[in-house]
């Protein structure tokens, strides 16, 4: 099951265009969020923080979109089971 769900999630969350304007909302709050450091971090601390907050945004995504399909799952066979 987690690998339908990791092929829906991509499909819906990374590939659409959807998940593509996300990804850029994104980008900006990222860098709203480090800016006020920037002046303090070479570039390659920067950048390495850059990546932690990506890495724990995307992680965040997949996992609440898989808790919510599962939860929709579950809701589903609740209600073909009565």
């Amino acid at each position: 099951m987690n690998d339908l769900l990791r092929k829906i999630y991509e499909e819906a969350a990374v590939y659409s265009k959807e998940g593509y304007e996300v990804n850029h909302k994104l980008e900006y709050v990222v860098g709203n969020m480090i800016a006020p450091y920037t002046m303090k971090l070479t570039e390659k601390e920067k950048k390495a923080l850059e990546d932690v907050f990506f890495d724990v945004c995307d992680k965040g995504k997949y996992v609440g979109f898989t808790l919510g399909m599962k939860c929709c799952f579950k809701l589903i066979q609740e209600l073909l089971s009565d």
